[in-house]
């Protein structure tokens, strides 16, 4: 399984669940981008177009993006439900 189909499965499981996103802003210092805090989102399920290590995620405004699996993080509130989700028949 690739490093895409694993992410576009981790997705599905957890899609529905509240997250918070990375957020990042431009900085006129420096070329690159600076964190500025988190986002609250949900997970919509696998990126649109299949991109690798992407989740597709809704904001509560509606707006709905591609975002790199790394950016994304579990509330403490919803992280046991997401492992629950995930469990492997080996584990």
């Amino acid at each position: 399984m690739s490093y895409a189909d694993e992410a576009a499965r981790i997705a599905t499981a957890v899609a529905g669940l509240p997250v918070r996103v990375r957020k990042w802003v431009p900085d006129a210092r420096d070329p690159r981008r600076r964190f500025g805090g988190w986002e609250s989102a949900q997970v919509a399920g696998p990126a649109a177009g299949a991109e690798s290590l992407a989740w597709g995620i809704r904001y509560g405004d509606g707006r709905e993006e591609s975002v790199q699996w790394p950016d994304v993080m579990f509330p403490t509130e919803t992280f046991k439900e997401a492992t629950r989700r995930l469990a492997s028949p080996t584990a």
